[in-house]
């Protein structure tokens, strides 16, 4: 009995917005979940039809200084430059107990060993500064970008109502 043929074939990296097929010929929507600008590039450069998930924890600052809202329009705004007109969907700051993020930015009074989570965070003063921040600056680059939020809410109680109350304004 003759052995069974395979014929293997090489990976290709699909061309900025080509489709992106399965061996088998069935098409895939390929999005990404990213941390920074070499992801946004790479996420192109693979023919991600779409962001679904930027980390926004990896962009605060490395020093002590707590970003304002200048700062992530500028980062955001530099991540939406790069992927349009691809849609992006950014998860505001998202601190918990085991979880790396990108630096300090002057966020006294987190505790991650204990680790307050989700909309818990929003209560901690230098954490909500940070959130409204945040909110501001999506809001500002909606005009231009196509972008969505995700907000840890997991906690049902008046502090989510508070967070949702920003979004809103």
């Amino acid at each position: 009995m003759a052995a069974p043929v395979t014929t293997r074939i090489e990976p290709v990296t699909p061309q900025p917005g080509a489709r992106v097929m399965t061996v088998d010929g069935v098409q895939l929507r390929l999005m990404a979940n990213i941390s920074g600008s070499f992801g946004a590039a790479n996420a192109v450069a693979c023919g991600a039809v779409a962001i679904g998930l930027v980390r926004s924890e990896w962009l605060l600052p490395t020093d002590d200084r707590s970003p304002d809202v200048d700062y992530f329009v500028s980062v955001f705004g530099g991540l939406c430059d790069a992927v349009h007109p691809l849609p992006l969907t950014v998860r505001l700051v998202d601190i918990a107990a085991g979880k790396s993020f990108g630096g300090k930015a002057g966020m006294s009074g987190v505790d991650r060993t204990l680790g307050a989570r989700d909309s818990q965070l929003y209560s901690i003063e230098s954490v909500h500064r940070i959130f409204q921040a945040q909110v501001e600056a999506v809001g500002r680059l909606a005009v231009r970008f196509d972008l969505s939020l995700i907000i840890r809410l997991c906690q049902p109680h008046q502090r989510s109502k508070r967070c949702l109350h920003c979004v809103q304004a």
